[in-house]
């Protein structure tokens, strides 16, 4: 296990494709979200243009070195739209280079490091790819789908190293809160659902067969102990559960408040006693997106951020965190 991850509050500079003013808080210039625009062609929505970076300041910034278009492995371009991540903290981005199709992981000041030629699967198509960054960034998931193939690669961002492989007929349901360990899930016997932890490298830590209040109540997430699993129950009376996957107790309940007509998107610890949400409210109009911080020990809350969408957008990325 690895510190805890918290966010920094240095000023940072976007540059290169992120050029613009200095960070002003702890998220400052970083990216709430990455949007590629819907035009249509002959009847049919498509996406166009390039990926554009929306600032916590409201800033829209061009990342033109990505890919949109998704690739076949022969570089004939598919209908699908190319993998895009952003890091918890919107300051790193794991995307495909356009120029060349390589794994591309750029970083808040705008220097872009490629990752080694074979760090996925030869033959790889990029539509059967799907990304995930840890909080801090330092770490990626690259999610590979395939009948023959089909695996979740493990990556040190940083030193641009491999570092271990998980079983591709597990799903991965995200990293812990300090990055240190992953959590994949499983159906298991008597249609019920396991979950696995392993650390950052694939080396298989511990597993449980949790509760139903933690197994059917969508999005799981790791805590930076490697062990303490929460999960937002949006029911009638809303509740933070919290679950310990070693001792397989609940260990807290908390009532919460969550806004009416918002979905969970994602759920992330970014503190040792902080669980953050992604709500969705999407509606007849553009997504509608609500970020709230819960305090693990009491259930306390408070919104971080809202704020709507780009209308014109065919897809998009949020920050996990």
């Amino acid at each position: 296990m690895r510190i805890a991850f918290t966010i920094t509050a240095a000023a940072l500079v976007l540059a290169a494709g992120l050029q613009g003013t200095a960070a002003a808080g702890p998220h400052g210039e970083h990216v709430r979200y990455v949007s590629v625009k819907a035009c249509t062609v002959r009847e049919v929505s498509t996406p166009c243009g390039p990926w554009r970076l929306v600032t916590h300041s409201g800033a829209i910034k061009p990342l033109k070195d990505a890919q949109v278009t998704a690739l076949y492995a022969n570089g004939k371009p598919s209908e699908g739209t190319a993998p895009i991540a952003v890091s918890g903290d919107g300051g790193t981005l794991a995307y495909f280079r356009k120029k060349d199709g390589r794994l591309a992981i750029r970083d808040a000041a705008g220097h872009v490091k490629l990752m080694p030629k074979t760090a996925l699967p030869r033959r790889t198509h990029q539509f059967n790819v799907t990304f995930e960054l840890s909080n801090d960034g330092r770490r990626l998931a690259a999610i590979v789908a395939g009948e023959k193939r089909a695996t979740t690669l493990l990556y040190d961002t940083v030193s641009g190293i491999t570092l271990g492989a998980l079983p591709g007929d597990e799903s991965f349901t995200g990293f812990s809160g300090d990055g240190g360990e992953v959590m994949t899930s499983v159906g298991a016997e008597e249609t019920t659902t396991e979950l696995r932890v392993y650390d950052d490298t694939g080396r298989f830590l511990l597993t449980r067969v949790p509760p139903q209040i933690i197994a059917n109540n969508g999005v799981q997430a790791l805590s930076p102990d490697g062990e303490t699993v929460a999960v937002l129950v949006a029911s009638r009376k809303p509740l933070l559960v919290l679950y310990n996957l070693r001792t397989d107790e609940v260990v807290a309940k908390h009532r919460i408040k969550l806004p009416a007509g918002y979905g969970v998107d994602r759920v992330a610890w970014t503190g040792e006693e902080q669980v953050t949400a992604h709500l969705t409210h999407g509606g007849s109009g553009a997504t509608k997106m609500r970020i709230v911080q819960f305090d693990a020990a009491n259930g306390h809350s408070r919104t971080r951020d809202s704020y709507t969408v780009l209308r014109d957008s065919y897809s998009f990325a949020a920050c996990g965190g």
